[in-house]
């Protein structure tokens, strides 16, 4: 593995080197300094995860993991994922159709860029323990929450569902006895106002409940020179969330929750326009002169079609936990969630009445999970049983405009309707023995079963039967049916040199189901419809350390990755369909964390590096060249950093925070097409804080993007069918302040 030096000169950024090696002479310089200053704010403070089904120190937990509390994430100025992945090393997100829509989860070089609304993320969202199968339903605002934990890595025996890249997974404030709440109200430009809230206490001795709300609005950031229509990336949404804690005795609780919101987009997500083509000998998209008519800036478009987005969603979750003996505890988890969309966009991304998309998916989940757990002095075990009901069905449709048709109108080019049902059950055990007081051995395992089936009607808006299919079982038999098992596992050992410093060693395995392929059009051989499952073989080794009195934690982790049929992502624009296709890969990296709150500091330092492979991709054209491609949204370098400075001002407290990410050369297709290369970027924002003598008064002043940074986060190939790739960029500069009341 080439060292964090060697990286960084082969990507020629000697820019980086100074600051980041700054960075780290400033923690260690910090470190030292520690065990003559008290810990400081607090901030960064220990947080207690549920990573293994029970509570732990996130120190004590042989499993790389990045972990924010509420608190720090409210401090630290987290409002969305996007900032999330900013601070955690091997996280990259992007957003690709507007916030509220699909979100790519990218961890350690495991994603999923197909935007088809009946997949599934390979690396996994949780709330409260319930997965999140609607890909609609994974990009939202954090709010009211009582942490956050980002796992890396396979998490195939406890979580088990599709987290062979790793889980994301919120957990929100639960009801309190005791009264407390809080208002944030924030404002900025653009029209930016967000207003938090929550209150919780207690109803009787035995009940209690909290009510948490948000709702968040913006102005769009995208202008739209087209006459008459709005910018885009707008942002009007709200959400609600109810929970109840009864507790009828010492053995017995019931916690249950329900939560809706509805996010309306009227701009839509506007892409800028891109001239590129496919390059004639490797069929790779490459870009092309200016045509005359695209904006200069970034953030301008001009679409002649009116994009727009409308999610509304509803979940519930009933929890049971209940303690059998000294030892043995028994809890139930009851989910569902039932999500609504509609949503379309200017394919063609310019003022020409070419091609527009409409869709409308929804999706509904049922899940429930039953386990019990055992605590005993030199052992625990975890077993359980898993069950998921989920149905995703829709429509999608295209229509051509004038300049694809010549007609004087829109007219219907392409209707699509699916229906995919999917039943899975599991069964999952984890035992953990103590062969002495510093060696624990770990073994995992879970049996999973799969069935989907899969239907689509592919109806010509022309008439022209070529265009059209009937994907059914009636026509097509067992080839509209999944149905597989699968084992997943999970060995380690974990080594307690002393109170301070744990190492691991471990070795894991996880799947993904396969899945099947729909577009506009059909695909030339109904064989590729149906796409295999992927599995993920891991081996890692890593260590947690804290120094100074726990003031200051140090975690690693190098990890290899053996990627079997790893499921990549094409888009064949001549025929307009998504397509998966299983190819091996492999990855392996590494990931240093450090965070440290010497006396009136607090310090973050995340480095990543990634080495990732797609094995032996064939060039889009007839007899094209076979070779080896990066992956996905895959840097080999990525840093995060934070410094805030905390001291009394005017009778309270008050802080000073500078945090920034780089991220290095990355492609943002699988062919690593030269119009998808993106190049490295570093992005920071500011913010200011001050907390009143009571504690209850805050008032905070940020700026977001400081610099005004403009990178590409996605890209979408168009060459072969209009002459043009769809680009997102990031979000400009933003400041705003936000002033909050607790009690």
């Amino acid at each position: 593995m080439p060292s964090s030096k060697e990286v960084i000169s082969h990507h020629s950024h000697s820019s980086v080197r100074r600051p980041l090696a700054a960075a780290v002479a400033l923690i260690a310089a910090s470190t030292l300094a520690a065990g003559t200053h008290a810990q400081g704010s607090g901030i960064l403070e220990e947080v207690m995860v549920t990573a293994q089904k029970r509570e732990q120190s996130v120190q004590d937990l042989p499993i790389s993991v990045t972990a924010f509390s509420g608190e720090s994430m409210r401090a630290l100025g987290f409002t969305n994922s996007i900032q999330l992945a900013a601070q955690t090393p091997g996280l990259q997100t992007a957003q690709i159709f507007g916030e509220g829509n699909i979100p790519i989860i990218n961890i350690r070089g495991v994603g999923l860029i197909d935007f088809s609304e009946h997949n599934e993320s390979p690396s996994a969202v949780y709330v409260d323990e319930f997965y999140k199968a609607n890909l609609s339903g994974l990009d939202f605002q954090l709010f009211d929450l009582a942490r956050t934990e980002v796992l890396r890595g396979p998490q195939g025996t406890l979580f088990g569902r599709n987290a062979t890249g790793g889980l994301v997974h919120y957990i929100t404030a639960k009801p309190t006895q005791e009264s407390e709440g809080y208002l944030n109200v924030t404002a900025g430009e653009r029209g930016k106002f967000i207003t938090e809230g929550a209150i919780s206490g207690g109803l009787t001795d035995q009940l209690a409940g909290r009510l948490s709300v948000i709702y968040s609005k913006h102005d769009g950031y995208n202008e739209n020179q087209f006459p008459g229509r709005e910018d885009g990336n707008q942002l009007d949404m709200w959400g609600v969330r109810g929970q109840i804690q009864f507790d009828p005795s010492d053995k017995l609780s019931i916690q249950a929750s329900y939560q809706a919101g509805n996010n309306q987009n009227d701009g839509g997500s506007q892409y800028h326009y891109l001239a590129t083509s496919l390059d004639p000998v490797s069929g790779l998209a490459v870009t092309q002169p200016d045509p005359g008519f695209v904006p200069s800036d970034k953030l301008e478009t001009s679409t002649d079609i009116q994009p727009r987005l409308e999610t509304d969603f509803q979940s519930g979750l009933l929890r049971i936990d209940y303690q059998l003996n000294e030892h043995i505890e028994f809890v139930s988890l009851t989910g569902f969630e039932s999500i609504e969309k509609e949503f379309n966009q200017d394919v063609d991304s310019s003022f020409l009445p070419i091609l527009a998309t409409y869709y409308e998916p929804e999706g509904d989940q049922l899940t429930q999970e039953i386990r019990i757990s055992s605590d005993m002095d030199n052992s625990r075990w975890v077993a359980g049983a898993f069950y998921m009901d989920y149905q995703n069905k829709g429509n999608q449709y295209a229509d051509a405009g004038p300049a694809f048709t010549g007609a004087p109108v829109y007219l219907l080019f392409q209707d699509v309707t699916w229906d995919m049902q999917t039943k899975s059950w599991a069964l999952f055990g984890q035992y953990e023995y103590d062969i002495n007081d510093q060696l624990t051995a770990v073994v995992g395992l879970r049996f999973t079963s799969e069935d989907k089936d899969f239907e689509e009607s592919i109806v010509s808006g022309f008439g022209d039967p070529s265009t059209e299919l009937e994907f059914t079982r009636a026509n097509y038999g067992d080839l509209t049916n999944y149905n597989e098992d699968n084992l997943s596992y999970n060995l380690r050992l974990n080594y307690q040199a002393n109170d301070n410093l744990l190492a691991y060693v471990s070795t894991s395995r996880a799947h993904k189901a396969g899945t099947f392929n729909m577009g506009f059009l059909p695909l030339a051989d109904v064989n590729d419809i149906p796409v295999g499952d992927e599995q993920l073989t891991s081996y890692e080794i890593g260590f947690k350390n804290q120094l100074a009195d726990g003031v200051t934690r140090i975690n690693g982790a190098a990890f290899y990755y053996q990627y079997d049929d790893y499921q990549a992502f094409v888009f064949d624009s001549v025929t307009l369909s998504n397509f998966l296709f299983n190819n091996d890969a492999t990855v392996f990296g590494a990931e240093l964390e450090i965070q440290s709150s010497p006396g009136d500091w607090d310090l973050m330092l995340g480095i990543s590096y990634l080495n990732s492979t797609l094995e032996n991709v064939q060039n889009p054209v007839a007899g094209g060249a076979i070779k080896d491609r990066d992956m996905v949204m895959s840097p080999s370098l990525s840093v995060n950093a934070l410094a805030r400075y905390n001291f009394a001002a005017l009778g309270g407290k008050a802080a000073i925070q500078i945090d920034g990410t780089y991220n290095g050369e990355q492609y943002l297709d699988t062919f690593n097409s030269p119009a998808f290369k993106e190049g490295a970027y570093t992005m920071g924002n500011v913010r200011a804080s001050w907390t009143s003598p009571s504690g209850q008064w805050n008032t905070t002043v940020f700026v977001e993007n400081v610099t005004d940074e403009e990178y590409r986060p996605y890209a979408f190939d168009l060459s072969g069918l209009l002459g043009m790739t769809q680009e997102v960029w990031s979000r400009p500069r933003w400041a705003g302040v936000t002033i909050g009341y607790s009690f």
